[in-house]
């Protein structure tokens, strides 16, 4: 997936919608029964919320490096609904 994401960067075109990057993101979780690994630029909380909630609607394990302080903080102000136990 990353590098789906690395080569739609090179193209002079306007970037998804985030509606359309929720719909990617759960059409390939969906799809593929193989272990998936997603990368951020930056510290962004909504791509992290869209995956996270994205992989728990699919039955999905949630391993985090990095950002598990954001996470943990988005999920218990109620930003990122993950219910406890579902990230590690």
């Amino acid at each position: 997936m990353f590098a789906f994401w690395f080569n739609k960067l090179k193209k002079e075109q306007n970037s998804q919608s985030e509606k359309e990057v929720d719909k990617t993101i759960s059409n390939i979780l969906r799809k593929e029964s193989i272990e998936l690994y997603f990368a951020t630029f930056a510290s962004n909380v909504y791509r992290v919320k869209q995956v996270v909630e994205a992989c728990i609607e699919h039955g999905r394990k949630i391993v985090v490096f990095g950002l598990y302080g954001a996470i943990k903080i988005g999920a218990e102000l109620g930003y990122i609904k993950a219910p406890k136990g579902n990230i590690c």
